[in-house]
């Protein structure tokens, strides 16, 4: 059972796994993407590594939510 902080951590580093073709630093269109890509996954992660924790089942992102109803989905619905 991992800190929630040391599972969020292991998810972003694992995040750089999945878009391998778009990484490259010195592209400044490929870290555009990529930061923007992080935004949209952090809320995601943040929730099922805090769940996780607690022993709570994940929840599924809602479509047509803002981003932080969304996020307040993620982390306090039953």
């Amino acid at each position: 059972d991992a800190h929630p902080m040391a599972m969020l951590t292991a998810s972003i580093v694992g995040l750089s796994t999945v878009y391998q073709s778009e990484t490259d630093p010195a592209d400044k269109a490929h870290t555009e993407k990529a930061i923007y890509r992080l935004l949209g996954q952090t809320p995601a992660l943040c929730a099922y590594a805090y769940r996780h924790n607690r022993g709570e089942a994940r929840q599924a992102p809602k479509a047509g939510t803002d981003y932080c109803t969304n996020f307040m989905h993620l982390m306090f619905s039953k």
